[in-house]
């Protein structure tokens, strides 16, 4: 039998669960569960997972976006800016004590990175490569 992708699991298993109640989600989602142990795909699970997150957020209009900040007293701030300029968003918040100040943000393949640790860098680089 073929091996099924990580994204066509979850594309079989959003397009059977969007319709149905929270009741029949669970009961679905119990026999996907036993039949990915059934075809020894378990390993897929967390890719699974990953690739049922961006289709949820598709489905909802939301932009997924990763932030990494040095601390978690700026997601309010961070969440309401980023709704601004994106509409709705859903914010994965990662704290780095190490960025001293900014923030790195990532949207699908895209990273900005205004972190104090990566600019502090560049001024390094810039002052001993000159």
């Amino acid at each position: 039998m073929k091996r099924l992708s990580a994204a066509t699991y979850a594309a079989l298993f959003h397009a059977s669960a969007a319709t149905v109640s929270d009741a029949e989600r669970s009961a679905i989602a119990g026999r996907f569960l036993q039949l990915l142990r059934r075809q020894r795909a378990m390993k897929l699970w967390p890719r699974i997972l990953m690739h049922l997150q961006r289709l949820d957020d598709r489905a909802h209009g939301r932009t997924r976006v990763a932030v990494t900040a040095p601390s978690a007293d700026c997601r309010p701030a961070v969440a309401q800016q980023l709704t601004n300029l994106f509409g709705p968003v859903t914010l994965d918040l990662t704290v780095d004590p190490a960025l001293h100040g900014g923030l790195v943000l990532r949207v699908g393949d895209d990273e900005i990175d205004g972190s104090l640790r990566t600019r502090l860098r560049r001024l390094h680089h810039h002052l001993t490569h000159a």
